[in-house]
């Protein structure tokens, strides 16, 4: 149960509908100065019920309108507003009976029409326009309450993310040695070598530790470029191959239209990372990971599949964080998939 409340935000829509049952409760105790407690008994028990039973299916609606599920919260709009509309004209042939009991004055303040001049037609318009006034309201409460709440959950649920993830990743790295130290160390080691590929992995695994010690920098906005991205993945990558040698290749086919468009720090190098951290590499059973852009919306990074025997334990958690940030920061989802020879990750990208 507490489940299913905390995955439809039940608690808020069940405050606003205790509200309004309350505000009608008063309403008729003022109409009626303090008379007719059976009615008054019935009207109260009424209007908690329609409410809490409005609250409900807003509820429901607003989380299938929230997930983009806009024929489910249609559909359930819809029958909400029917079943209302019904169980008013239901409760107004109830107290058509008693009717005689009460003024004019009364039957306002009770909602009533026993106007016999009114046709059926008439009466279920004007049952069905307050119906759709009343819940319009309660919609108006509920959802100004769910968007404050999924605000403070966003807001704590991003400052978690940022705090583990790139903590995680770069805390202890920047507590053992300072960006100065480091990078005068990887000048000082190229400078006393003449070896070109030497000169090279070093420059490439410098701009790989400028990126972790400099991440910061994307704090403020949770986001970098494909540009930079690509560039750190990429010097990431040649590092590998220096290990891997000719057991690992990469092909990117990244369109340059799309080298502005912005992702979360670490996305691309997390899925490379799983590539390599997940499957055999070795030079009679080579990885091939590609990076290539589709649509201009999307960027793909795919290998082929060779998994190891045994299997990682933290095998899942990189998407599921990458997943968690894009969620956070746009409101996206990545895209899995998996074939018989291949698994391919898609990554939205955000115009800046």
């Amino acid at each position: 149960m507490k489940q299913w409340i905390d995955k439809y935000n039940v608690g808020s829509g069940m405050r606003v509908a205790l509200i309004f049952a309350a505000l009608m409760t008063f309403g008729n105790v003022f109409a009626w100065g303090g008379k007719y407690p059976i009615f008054l008994a019935h009207a109260t028990i009424y209007s908690l019920l329609v409410s809490c039973f409005t609250a409900l299916c807003i509820e429901v609606e607003e989380k299938k309108r929230y997930e983009r599920k806009w024929w489910q919260a249609t559909t359930i709009g819809m029958v909400s507003l029917i079943v209302l509309v019904l169980v008013n004209y239901y409760h107004q042939e109830v107290l058509k009976d008693f009717s005689d009991y009460f003024t004019r004055e009364e039957r306002i303040a009770m909602g009533m029409f026993m106007n016999e001049t009114l046709t059926v037609r008439e009466r279920l318009f004007f049952i069905t326009i307050r119906s759709l006034l009343f819940m319009a309201v309660m919609w108006l409460a509920i959802n100004n309450e769910n968007n404050k709440k999924r605000r403070r959950k966003a807001e704590a649920r991003l400052e978690q993310a940022l705090q583990g993830n790139l903590k995680r990743q770069m805390g202890l790295l920047r507590e053992q040695m300072s960006p100065h130290f480091l990078f005068n160390a990887f000048a000082t080691l190229s400078s006393m070598t003449e070896e070109v590929k030497a000169k090279r992995f070093i420059s490439k695994l410098s701009d790989v530790y400028r990126y972790l010690l400099t991440s910061n920098d994307y704090r403020e906005k949770h986001l970098v470029t494909l540009e930079k991205e690509l560039k750190f993945a990429l010097a990431y990558l040649y590092v590998l191959r220096e290990r891997y040698e000719d057991a690992l290749t990469v092909e990117t086919e990244v369109d340059a239209k799309v080298m502005k468009r912005e992702l979360p720090p670490f996305a691309l190098q997390v899925l490379v990372e799983n590539a390599t951290k997940h499957n055999v590499i070795s030079s009679s059973s080579p990885l091939r990971i590609t990076i290539r852009s589709v649509n201009e919306d999307w960027i793909e990074v795919r290998n082929n599949i060779q998994e190891k025997k045994t299997k990682m334990e933290s095998f899942g958690i990189g998407l599921y964080n990458i997943n968690e940030q894009y969620d956070l920061v746009a409101k996206r989802q990545i895209e899995c998939e998996r074939t018989e020879s291949e698994f391919i990750v898609r990554l939205p990208l955000i115009k800046s």
